[in-house]
């Protein structure tokens, strides 16, 4: 059956995160012409944040891609096409890079206090404009393999495109929206990763930022009494300023970080059903299904431990910390010791689930924990 989306959904999402990343970028690093304060860079700031979201699921679905048009993967690409696999190599170290950096500085961003934002403002810009240089020359070079080396095309006659076309017509249905069941689980994980971090972002910043608003009243108004006070008009005009600055754009309203803790917790056992379902298929049984995710050693060498096994600890890990620090987010806002006791594992588990997503999405099963199969 043809899918709706034709190979796969990298092609559909990956122009969303790249819109945004720029858009956001060019707004923030420019706001000094006249829109510093202004609802105009607030916007700016929700298209870096969106951007940075939607880039990790984006760059998930680009692995899918990749197990999806070269099966045998860059050394079989590489074989068949030194010039592509060199250019697809490319396109995955650079889009790979700006994704991770483009993220970590939304989450350092949100982590800062106010006083933090404003001293490391320039290093916050100058990273930026790195990560959209970076998603930018990604994109070409994805364009280059799509365009020049055909990665991904169907190649048909002419004559032959208004039948294909009606044939198609007749399969737009839900399952040829979903397709492969790895494709949307791939996404759902990328997803799950990316509002997990950002979370952590808040819960720290909730811990080392007081952002209560009766404290910044409380601020503001010892600031307007020393000003009071000022012996000179140039003192008056700094504590002035410093009040200024505690409203300025670097200052956001609390955001309640349960609730995104809360959204990781549910998007991740969504994930962890659709990993189910991928090994399960049409068969629910559980015995069978326990089999297929702890089956025999293929291999002397192999670990007792199985890939999928792991993948699954991995899993529940997350999700048994996404909801101890939803629930910590609730009742215990700064409650420091929660957060490092839950969030050094969610981070471990979160970078352990990518590899082993890698070695499952672009090997087999079976074989070691550390290393692809020779």
């Amino acid at each position: 059956m043809e899918e709706l989306i034709r190979p796969n959904w990298h092609i559909a999402v990956v122009h969303f995160p790249i819109a945004l990343l720029v858009a956001g970028t060019l707004i923030e690093v420019f706001s000094f012409l006249g829109w510093r304060r202004s609802s105009f860079r607030s916007a700016g700031r929700w298209m870096l944040l969106l951007g940075a979201i939607l880039a990790v699921p984006t760059a998930f679905s680009g692995l899918y891609a990749l197990s999806d048009v070269a099966p045998g993967g860059l050394s079989a690409l590489r074989d068949a096409d030194s010039a592509a696999g060199d250019r697809l190599w490319t396109h995955l170290l650079i889009t790979s890079s700006a994704t991770v950096l483009s993220m970590l500085v939304t989450v350092a961003w949100i982590a800062c206090s106010d006083v933090w934002r404003t001293r490391l403002s320039l290093v916050f810009k100058l990273l930026l404009l790195v990560a959209m240089v970076g998603v930018m020359a990604g994109a070409h070079e994805g364009g280059e393999l799509v365009y020049d080396s055909g990665i991904g095309i169907e190649k048909l006659p002419p004559a032959s495109l208004p039948t294909g076309l009606g044939a198609f017509a007749e399969e737009k249905n839900w399952a040829a929206l979903v397709g492969d069941r790895e494709q949307p689980h791939v996404i759902m994980a990328g997803l799950v990763m990316a509002i997990a971090c950002v979370a952590l972002g808040w819960s720290i910043r909730a811990i080392t930022q007081d952002d209560d608003p009766a404290v910044a009243e409380e601020t503001q108004a010892a600031n307007r009494i020393a000003a009071a006070f000022a012996a000179e008009s140039s003192e008056l005009k700094s504590l002035l300023a410093g009040e200024a600055q505690l409203v300025s754009s670097n200052h956001t309203p609390p955001v309640r970080a349960g609730r995104i803790w809360l959204l990781a917790f549910f998007l991740g056992i969504v994930t962890a059903a659709g990993g189910l379902w991928i090994i399960a298929g049409n068969d629910w049984n559980p015995d069978k299904l326990w089999q297929e995710i702890s089956q025999p050693i293929a291999k002397a060498t192999d670990p007792a431990l199985t890939r999928r096994l792991a993948h699954l600890i991995c899993g529940g890990v997350i999700i048994a910390c996404t909801l101890m620090l939803a629930l910590l987010a609730r009742f215990g806002r700064k409650n420091r010791l929660g957060l490092i006791l839950f969030a050094p594992p969610l981070v471990i588990a979160l970078a352990l689930q990518v590899w082993l997503g890698i070695l499952l999405l672009l090997d087999t099963a079976q074989g070691k924990l550390t290393a692809f199969n020779p």
